[in-house]
């Protein structure tokens, strides 16, 4: 018998992986799918895609007479991925269950159906920081490291990461009912600005501020308080949130002397069908591990 077959990496579209990654790596896609709805009847279904510009997007999401909600990729669609490579191991990594269990459900009906022991798959409890575990995890695999080596090294970085998530409007969130408890708090706190803390598959109320660019510089100051080795920050696809995001991934490289990967990013589809399009992220990998309850004390 030859040697064991290098680990092949698949997740679903939540990671944004770009094509060249795909081509790259191997990495596997399955395609999470947008679903409109127009004065409440069905309007039109696309699947999530890697997309640079999400202009289009963003005006579907500021059309009130428009309902967007996602649905989970279909058990074909990994099956279909699986049979490709059914003579290696493969590593299936994917987005926060409590965002998306019928994502956990189809891959795993997938794996049953087709029989396929060689499938392992694990939730990753989060969301935009998916793309680079996923890429980290292809990495690993193509320096032939075995699934149990990636998933080590996963669970050493997941507890050493973290997403702050602003938000400007609540209406998107409001329609959701995926972030349990998160309504209730909105009700609340009318007229002030949320942020969550989202981690270990929980997205829980950080704190409230007035205004915007005060929820912003108390992220960015939590952020870099945590010894970050590497910080991601992610926009809802306004173009005054991405510009927002352009300038505050300038700020944090220059209080960071360029020492570390700072970067930003179009937060995705699924992320601003539920949070709405004027949302602003910060995502940080660090060198320790963070601490149950984050304290940010200013100086």
């Amino acid at each position: 018998m030859g040697p064991e077959r290098k680990v092949r990496i698949v997740t679903d579209s939540t990671a944004r992986i770009t094509p060249e990654e795909i081509d790259r790596y191997g990495i596997g896609v399955a395609r999470l799918n947008i679903n409109v709805n127009k004065d409440k009847k069905f309007f039109e279904t696309f699947k999530d895609d890697f997309t640079t510009d999400p202009k289009d997007f963003v005006k579907k999401l500021g059309d009130n007479s428009l309902d967007i909600k996602t649905s989970s990729p279909t058990p074909g669609e990994f099956l279909s991925i699986y049979e490709q490579s059914k003579d290696r191991p493969i590593l299936t990594m994917l987005m926060s269950s409590k965002l998306s269990k019928g994502t956990y459900e189809a891959a795993g009906s997938a794996k049953e159906y087709g029989g396929y022991n060689n499938v392992e798959i694990i939730n990753t409890e989060n969301v935009c920081l998916l793309r680079r575990q996923v890429v980290n995890a292809a990495i690993l695999a193509e320096q032939g490291k075995s699934i149990r080596q990636i998933i080590n090294q996963f669970e050493y970085s997941k507890k050493r990461s973290v997403l702050y998530v602003a938000l400007d409007k609540l209406d998107q969130l409001k329609k959701s009912g995926r972030v349990s408890g998160v309504q209730e708090i909105a009700a609340k706190i009318l007229g002030k600005k949320l942020i969550l803390e989202v981690r270990n598959d929980k997205a829980e109320k950080y704190e409230t501020t007035q205004g915007i660019d005060k929820a912003v510089e108390l992220m960015e100051n939590i952020t870099l308080s945590l010894k970050p080795t590497e910080i991601c920050i992610f926009h809802g696809g306004d173009e005054r949130f991405k510009e927002m995001a352009i300038n505050l991934t300038e700020d944090m490289r220059q209080r960071t002397d360029n020492k570390i990967n700072v970067s930003y990013d179009y937060a995705g589809r699924l992320l601003t069908t539920h949070t709405g399009a004027q949302v602003i992220a910060i995502g940080a990998f660090t060198e320790d591990q963070i601490p149950e309850k984050v304290i940010y004390k200013a100086k």
